[in-house]
Parts: structure tokens; sequence; C-alpha cells
């Protein structure tokens, strides 16, 4: 969204916002987009490491990918608060270009991601409750043509939206300098309907709702099991050894799955009060500057969802931890030796 035209019944004054926009977009999401990017690195290093012969590994590798992509995209998606501290024309001319070229590649990966915490949650749910038939029903030509069918899903219904918007220019005889301003295309004109119709009820049900109850249902009914799982662990010690690293597996895909919950459900704030109040989304209303503050808090949860996973982990995993700790060391052999 470009920055807004304030107008004085705005709720947010545009010295506030300004001060906003610096915490959030200059400070908050830079930090966690570079440990985002250094982290899933990492991620596919190690997980390349350990080789890509099982689904879950497989699934990793992808959301990592894409999760480092959408880690250096929204820095370049929110430059425009550091852009200003040196020319603020430059600034407002960069910002249209971003909004018409880079903002639907940004939500395009962040619906992708999304996509595999779905079918991770719908993975882990198979695997804790048909442990014996998971080893067939979870193949990696599989798992390959889901996570084919997720890209291939929200490129095709986000392609409408990479059209809507064009850039034109203007001359300001005062300055001598050309701006540039979004416009609408003729595209949007003549499929406007349909295209709000896509964005507010397809998108927003398909991302929303429909995706956090999956999750949601899914973590649930992994947490049940894994309680069963503890309990039986404790009373047949002969289960345990074969039961013990599918267990803990499971467990860490759950907090994956939670922390996307956590984060991510603000995401359906603005949608929510647009549905309350369909003014909400007014350009040059007194909402205005609240819906640009929510779409900053957006982005940046999901960039720390998008740099969170690395903890996890390495944290919960045995097994990531050692390859992470092994090539720690080889790192420093390498250098010590130079």
């Amino acid at each position: 969204m470009a920055s807004p035209v304030f107008n004085k019944y705005d709720l947010i004054s545009e010295e506030n916002l300004i001060l906003i926009d610096i915490i959030i977009n200059c400070a908050c999401l830079n930090i966690f987009a570079m440990f985002g990017i250094m982290g899933n690195i990492l991620n596919v290093i190690i997980l390349r490491k350990q080789g890509l012969r099982d689904s879950t590994n497989l699934t990793l590798m992808s959301l990592s990918m894409v999760d480092l992509a959408y880690g250096v995209v929204m820095p370049v998606r929110r430059a425009q608060c550091v852009v200003s501290k040196f020319d603020v024309i430059l600034a407002q001319n960069f910002d249209v270009f971003i909004n018409v070229y880079l903002v639907v590649p940004a939500r395009i990966l962040s619906f992708i991601s999304s996509g595999h915490i779905v079918l991770i949650s719908l993975e882990r749910t198979v695997a804790v409750y048909f442990p014996i038939k998971a080893a067939s029903l979870l193949t990696v030509p599989r798992t390959v043509l889901c996570l084919v069918l997720i890209y291939l899903f929200w490129l095709i219904l986000m392609s409408p939206f990479a059209q809507i918007f064009a850039v034109d220019t203007f001359l300001n005889s005062e300055s001598n300098r050309t701006f540039y301003m979004i416009t609408f295309s003729a595209f949007l004109v003549d499929n406007w309907e349909v295209i709000n119709i896509i964005n507010v009820f397809v998108l927003a049900t398909i991302r929303g709702p429909v995706s956090f109850s999956i999750i949601a249902l899914a973590s649930v009914s992994i947490g049940y099991r894994l309680q069963e799982a503890r309990v039986k662990r404790q009373e047949m010690t002969s289960w345990k050894s074969k039961a013990s690293f599918d267990t803990k597996v499971a467990r860490m895909l759950l907090v994956v799955c939670l922390v996307y919950l956590a984060l991510a459900f603000p995401s359906n704030i603005p949608t929510l009060m647009y549905f309350i109040d369909d003014t909400f989304l007014m350009y040059q209303g007194r909402t205005t500057s609240m819906y640009t503050v929510s779409e900053y808090l957006v982005d940046l949860l999901y960039v720390v969802n998008s740099a969170v996973n690395f903890l996890i982990y390495v944290t919960m995993s045995r097994k990531f931890h050692r390859t992470y700790k092994s090539l720690v060391r080889g790192c420093q052999r390498m250098f010590s030796q130079t």
C-alpha cells in the first residue's frame, strides 16, 4: 500500500505514523529479516547435508527456500522508510515501483509459505495416526506433487493481481523532477468486481479461516496423539525405542504449526475489520493510517515467522543440532587453517 494522504480526521496523526514506520520498517523488520536470511541459509545447508530422501526434509527444505526469498524481498518491500531519510522524492517514486512490481511476489511467497504449514500439519497428522502406513503414504514423489500443486495454486490464483496497477509519470515544474504515481490498469477497471471478490473473499478465506482451521484442528489432533504416546511410553518400554524418533519429529513440527498460528493470526484482523466496517479500507478515510499500521504489523509478524523456524529446528531436533554443530566445527577448522 502506498503512503496515505493525510487528513485531519485520520485517527493516527502523520507524526505518529512516521514514528511507527521508523520503528517497524526501518528497525524491527530489517533486524528480523537479516536473522531469517541467515537462519534459512543454514536450514538449506543443513537439510541438504542430511539428505532429501524423506518427505519431512523435503518439505522443510522447500519451506526454508520460500522463507529465505521472503526474507530477502520484504526489506526491499519496506525500504521506502530508509530511502526517505536521504531523498523524500526518490522514496516516493521508489514506493510506487515497489507497490506495482513487488507487492504481488511478496504476497505469493507468504501464501506459499502458509501452504507449506498446512501440508506439514496434514502430513504429521497422518504420521501419528497411521504410523505403519505412513512410510507408504508419505512418499517423496507424493510430497513433491503436493509442493508443486501448492506453488501452482497460488501462482495461478494471484496472477490477475500482477496486472491491476500501472505506473504513470508527470513532471513537477517547480522542482523540475519527474514524479511517478500508481494508476489503475485497464485490466483492473474492466474486471473490478471479479478482482475484488477474489481478493476479499477467496484469498482472505483460503489464507485465513480455511488454512487456520486445518492447521488448528491438525495441531489439536497431533497434540492429543502425542499425549497418548507419552502415556504409552510409560507403560510399554519396548514401544519406546521404536516411537521415540517419530514423536520428537511430530513434537517439533507441532511447534512449527503453533508458532505459525500465533504469529499469523493477526493477519486476519484487517479483513475482519472490513467485514465489521467496510469503510476501514477507505482511501483518505478516518482509518487509512490505522490500516497502514496493520499492514506494517502483519508484514513484520510474517517476517518473524519466516525467521523463527531455524531456532525451532536447532533446539528441538537432535539430528539437526548435531549437523549444525558439525558444520560450525568444520567452518572453525577451515578458518583456523587460513
